[in-house]
């Protein structure tokens, strides 16, 4: 028996970003030429916001797709850079170090 190899997780995602991207564009393009009524189902199935009034009865699956993947992407990376951040002034030797490092931050904050 010949075992199918599965392609790498990278190389899955970059085909999935760049047919979001070919279906984004085609998406893009035709809208102007489609009907009024086609464009509504569209948009009801696919890309309603339902977390408004007006979308309450849509289904919305990209809004929802979208939703799940930044809560999720959130809920991953807070706790890593706040760990992070800890882990790197617990092994800090000088603590003066810590002070200049805190000042040009704050400088940085007021000046943006």
């Amino acid at each position: 028996m010949v075992e199918k190899r599965r392609k790498s997780f990278v190389k899955r995602m970059v085909i999935a970003l760049v047919l979001g991207v070919i279906v984004g564009a085609v998406v893009a393009l035709l809208k102007p030429s489609m009907g009024e009524g086609v464009w509504n189902v569209l948009n009801t199935i696919f890309f309603q916001d339902i977390s408004v009034s007006e979308g309450r009865s849509a289904i919305g699956l990209f809004y929802i797709i979208q939703t799940v993947f930044t809560n999720a992407l959130k809920l991953a990376i807070v706790p890593m850079v706040l760990f992070s951040i800890i882990m790197s002034v617990c092994g800090m030797n000088d603590m003066r170090k810590l002070g200049r490092i805190a000042a040009k931050t704050i400088l940085m904050c007021f000046v943006c």
